[in-house]
């Protein structure tokens, strides 16, 4: 590689070194039909990563995890954002926030706010969009 690509990514960790913190050492060599929902999402991930993409696009990849399986796959996604862009649609708050630089969301096909995770969250528009309908809000 050369040039400003094959410099930023010469250093870049492995994708199995990615991944290993997510997937306990008792998981390795298990049949991927056997993991959790959540441990093959991770597992995904970690197979898209073996090409060493520039760019990583998820849709949705925390659904269906629990709140511990949500928890690893943040802590993937911090480790991969060093390394490639990645540009995901994601419903769960907690994630976006512990992983994105930047948001952008939408309501209706249409964007409505757009900067850092709390500047949108703490956008009128999105906190009526997003909230209308919970007695709580």
């Amino acid at each position: 590689m050369s040039g400003e690509r094959g410099a930023r990514r010469a250093g870049a960790p492995r994708p199995v070194q990615l991944a290993a913190p997510a997937q306990p050492r008792r998981r390795r060599g298990v049949p991927a039909e056997l993991l959790s929902h959540g441990q093959q999402r991770q597992l995904e991930i970690a197979v898209a990563l073996g090409g060493r993409p520039r760019l990583l696009l998820l849709d949705e990849p925390s659904s269906g995890m629990s709140a511990h399986e949500r928890a690893g796959l943040g802590e993937l996604l911090k480790r991969v954002v060093n390394t490639a862009t990645v540009v995901m649609a994601e419903h769960d708050v907690h994630v976006v926030r512990s992983v994105a630089s930047r948001v952008t969301a939408f309501a209706e096909g249409k964007k409505i706010a757009e900067g850092s995770a709390d500047e949108v969250f703490e956008s009128g528009d999105v906190k009526r969009v997003f909230l209308r309908g919970r007695r709580d809000a």
